[in-house]
C-alpha cells in the first residue's frame, strides 16, 4: 500500500510539470526572444527581469561563440585531473553503499530487531531524514568548501558504516545479546544520513 501511495508522487510531478514553460536559456539558443522573455516573466512571477534577461541573452551569445566537445575534457593536463576527481567523486559515492542501503532499508531494520515502529515507518522516517539533511547541506557547500566537506563526509561515512557493519555482524554472527544496544546500529545510521549528504551527495551532485 505504502509503495502504491508513492506513485500517486511522480504522476502528479508529470501533470504539473507540463504547465512548466521552457528554459529562457534553451529560447535563446534557439533565438526566440520573446519567448525567452515571457518565459522570464512566468518564472519570476512578476519581479522586474530586465537586467536577469539581459544577462542570460550575453550569457547564451558567449556560450554560443565557444562551443566545445567531448576531447576538451582531455585536452590539457588541467582537464584530464578535473575529469580523473569528478569520476572518483561519482565512484566513491556509490562505493559507500548509499545506493544498497536506500534499497534494502527495509530488510536492515527488520533485522535491527527494534519493534517501537514498523520497518515501513523507519523507512518513512530515514527518508525524512535525507530530505532534510540534503536541503540543510546544499548551503554549505560555497561556505565551507567543496574540498573539507568531501573530507568531513568521507571520514565520517567510513566511520559510521563501520559502526553499522559492527552491530549487524554481531547480531548475525554471534550469540551476544546485542539487541539491547540498537541504538548503535541507529546512531550509525543517524550519523550515515549526515555525512553523507553533507559531502558526497552534495558535491556530487554539483559536479
Amino acid at each position: 500500500m505504502y509503495t502504491l501511495t508513492l506513485i500517486l508522487l511522480p504522476i502528479l510531478f508529470c501533470i504539473s510539470f507540463t504547465f512548466m514553460p521552457e528554459s529562457p536559456y534553451y529560447y535563446f539558443m534557439k533565438n526566440k526572444p520573446d519567448k525567452a522573455r515571457s518565459s522570464l516573466i512566468w518564472l519570476r512571477y512578476g519581479e522586474d527581469i530586465e537586467v536577469e534577461y539581459k544577462q542570460i541573452e550575453v550569457a547564451v551569445q558567449e556560450d554560443m561563440k565557444n562551443v566545445g566537445n567531448w576531447k576538451d575534457l582531455i585536452a590539457t593536463k588541467k582537464d584530464r585531473r578535473a575529469l580523473f576527481i569528478v569520476q572518483i567523486v561519482c565512484l566513491t559515492r556509490c562505493l559507500v553503499g548509499i545506493s544498497a542501503f536506500l534499497v534494502f532499508a527495509e530488510d536492515v531494520f527488520a533485522e535491527a530487531g527494534q519493534h517501537m515502529f514498523t520497518p515501513n515507518q523507519q523507512s518513512i522516517c530515514l527518508a525524512l531524514l535525507f530530505t532534510l539533511t540534503s536541503s540543510v547541506s546544499s548551503f554549505f557547500s560555497d561556505t565551507v568548501g567543496r574540498r573539507k566537506l568531501l573530507i568531513y563526509s568521507l571520514i565520517g561515512t567510513v566511520i559510521s558504516n563501520i559502526i553499522i557493519a559492527l552491530y549487524l555482524c554481531l547480531l548475525e554472527l554471534t550469540s551476544l545479546p546485542v539487541r539491547s544496544y540498537v541504538w548503535i546500529m541507529y546512531a550509525g545510521l543517524l550519523a550515515f544520513c549526515i555525512f553523507t549528504n553533507i559531502g558526497l551527495d552534495t558535491v556530487n551532485a554539483n559536479c
